[in-house]
């Protein structure tokens, strides 16, 4: 089998590109919704025949995508939550603690973005 390496440096306690992977996601996740997204929630706002439960959520869903937009509050601010779902094949190699690096990156663009 043929193992792909993925630089690291554990012994400065630095998870390098898989941290950085990480931060770059969840800075990119956390502050922008697809165009899709947006004009599928601008179409249930606008909607008549929704309920207005439905288009008042979808109303403050875009609320919050405007001031997410701006970069300092991400579009969880209501919820404070972050989740990481990552898949490796098993021939890809890290050499350090792939949750702690993940958790890291995610961590690092929170503290750096808010």
């Amino acid at each position: 089998m043929n193992f792909r390496q993925i630089d690291t440096d554990a012994s400065s306690g630095t998870f390098s590109k898989l941290e950085t992977l990480s931060k770059t996601a969840f800075e990119t996740l956390s502050f922008t919704f697809t165009r899709r997204h947006l004009e599928h929630l601008a179409s249930i706002a606008h909607d008549s025949t929704n309920s207005p439960n439905d288009r008042l959520v979808a109303s403050f869903l875009l609320k919050n995508a405007v001031t997410a937009a701006h970069g300092i509050l991400p579009l969880c601010q209501d919820t404070g939550t972050a989740q990481i779902f990552a898949w490796k094949d098993e021939g890809v190699l890290t050499g350090c603690d792939d949750t702690a690096a993940l958790a890291s990156g995610a961590r690092k663009a929170w503290k750096d973005r808010n």
